[in-house]
C-alpha cells in the first residue's frame, strides 16, 4: 500500500512539474526575404516572454547579409496593426522601428537585434492566454563602397517573419504568438 501511495505522489509530483512549463513560452518563425519572387529564408523571429517583457529577436543566418532597416508592430487585434483599406500594412507607422544609418566605413549594420516591449503597453496590457498578432518587417542588405569611397546599401531586399498573409496586394505576413501562462 505505501508503495502505490509513493507512486502516487511521484506522478503527481511530476504532472505538477510538467504544469509549470509555459505553453508557447517560445515561438520561433522563418525570416523570409523577396516572398513575392523568390522566397528566401534568411534568418529567423524568435518571440518570448520574460519578466512581464515580449521580447522580439531578429537573427540573420544567410552569411553577408545584415540588418538594414526594422518595423514592428503587435497587437491583441490583427486590424489594430496598422494597415491601408486594401489591408497592406504600413511599415512606416508601426510603432517600434529600427533604422540604421551607413555604419562606419568598412564595417556593417547589426545581423541580430531584439525589441524589448512591456506587455502592459499592448493594447490596453496584454496577459496569459492572449493571443498577439505580430508583423515583423526588415530590410536585409549588404552596404558596401560603390567605388567613390561613400558608404551606402549596395543590396537590399524587403523580408517577414513568416506566417498567413495580410491579404492585400503584396506578399506581407503576420504570426501569431500566445502569452504563456
Amino acid at each position: 500500500m505505501i508503495s502505490k501511495v509513493r507512486a502516487l505522489a511521484g506522478i503527481m509530483t511530476v504532472l505538477f512539474l510538467v504544469s509549470m512549463v509555459p505553453v508557447n513560452a517560445i515561438t520561433t518563425t522563418d525570416l523570409i526575404a523577396d516572398g513575392r519572387d523568390n522566397p528566401t529564408d534568411v534568418g529567423d523571429i524568435t518571440v518570448w516572454v520574460d519578466n512581464g517583457n515580449l521580447y522580439v529577436k531578429y537573427t540573420i543566418t544567410t552569411g553577408g547579409l545584415y540588418l538594414i532597416e526594422l518595423h514592428l508592430a503587435v497587437d491583441k487585434h490583427l486590424l489594430d496593426i496598422p494597415q491601408n483599406n486594401k489591408h497592406n500594412p504600413k511599415v512606416g507607422q508601426f510603432p517600434y522601428q529600427e533604422p540604421w544609418g551607413p555604419p562606419a566605413y568598412g564595417s556593417q549594420t547589426p545581423w541580430e537585434w531584439t525589441f524589448e516591449i512591456a506587455l502592459t503597453s499592448i493594447d490596453g496590457g496584454a496577459v496569459a492566454g492572449d493571443m498577439l498578432y505580430i508583423a515583423a518587417q526588415a530590410e536585409v542588405g549588404v552596404w558596401g563602397d560603390p567605388g567613390d569611397l561613400s558608404w551606402v546599401v549596395l543590396s537590399s531586399e524587403t523580408a517577414w517573419g513568416y506566417g498567413p498573409s495580410f491579404g492585400g496586394a503584396n506578399w506581407a505576413m503576420y504570426f501569431t504568438f500566445e502569452v504563456p501562462t
